[in-house]
């Protein structure tokens, strides 16, 4: 996984990365990268995941797996853990297999004493719902990013429509429809402001273990900008984030009044080579390497 999974490739400095099985010079996606990399390759049938802005989602897009984020609260954090990301941050698993999936999440749903939420109990097991008929379903389709900068590949673009038109043809209400609240400009400023709330204190726990400070220089960059800015928030700049993603959440809670489903793409591109995240090519893994060329730069 990449340093503390705060990012969506698996990476990290200090490890060589991890490799996607359709194609080694491709990224698996992060954080839980190698994870994927496992269950796609048939190393192992299911592996442990988890996903606070993506961490499920991205790997099992990108190396052909299917990777479910649960709803908050379906599976407990405890002992240890009251919450990770203000709730973000949600165990699973990523498989090879819908059935699989469902199995994992019937296993691993089970709620705890003092934890500070807990979801809806669900009528049946899982496992009895693969291959049940839903009933005629209102789904959402949105195949285009709401904003600008963003990824807009016509592969996922095609994809979409595909399953789209398939979910018609099964007699399900398919319409062009999405939650506003998902492009609300202000959504990246609260977001990174709790993982970097969360980082600076993990980084803590570390230096207490250690006995000693941490430098930047020991940390990737990415987590050393989140320390700083995690030392530089007020705790009541934290509490307004708190309390506006809380009323963001209801936001986007609303439009599935009238929906069901919401289908989407979950990647706007195919899996980008080594090195496009981190912008350091392919140079990096030495002669000879499966890597292949950098492809775009990004500053992600």
């Amino acid at each position: 996984m990449p340093e503390l999974g705060t990012t969506v490739t698996t990476e990290p400095r200090s490890f060589p990365p991890a490799r996607n099985p359709w194609d080694p010079g491709h990224s698996t996606g992060g954080s839980s990268g190698g994870s994927a990399a496992a269950v796609a390759s048939g190393l192992v049938a299911v592996a442990h995941a988890n996903d606070g802005g993506g961490s499920i989602r991205i790997p099992a897009s990108e190396c052909g797996l299917v990777g479910l984020k649960p709803t908050r609260g379906r599976v407990s954090q405890g002992p240890v853990t009251g919450e990770a990301w203000a709730g973000s941050t949600i165990d699973g698993s990523v498989t090879r297999t819908v059935r699989d999936a469902a199995g994992v999440l019937d296993a691993i749903s089970k709620p705890m004493p003092g934890d500070p939420y807990y979801a809806p109990p669900l009528p049946r097991p899982l496992v009895r719902e693969v291959g049940a008929d839903p009933g005629r379903l209102r789904i959402g389709v949105l195949d285009h990013p709401g904003t600008e900068g963003y990824l807009d590949d016509p592969q996922c673009r095609a994809a979409v429509a595909g399953a789209a038109s398939l979910l018609e043809s099964l007699g399900h209400h398919v319409d062009q429809s999405a939650p506003a609240a998902m492009f609300e400009p202000e959504i990246p400023r609260h977001f990174n402001a709790i993982i970097a709330a969360d980082t600076n204190v993990t980084l803590q726990a570390f230096e207490m273990l250690l006995g000693r400070p941490i430098g930047d220089d020991e940390i990737e960059p990415r987590n050393a900008a989140y320390r700083r800015a995690g030392t530089e928030l007020s705790a009541a700049a934290y509490l307004q984030t708190r309390a506006w993603l809380g009323m963001w959440a209801r936001r986007m809670a609303a439009w599935w009044s009238d929906h069901d489903l919401l289908l989407t793409p979950t990647l706007g591109a195919p899996p980008p080579p080594l090195g496009w995240f981190t912008a350091d090519g392919p140079d990096r893994e030495g002669p000879g390497s499966p890597a292949s060329s950098p492809g775009p730069r990004s500053s992600t």
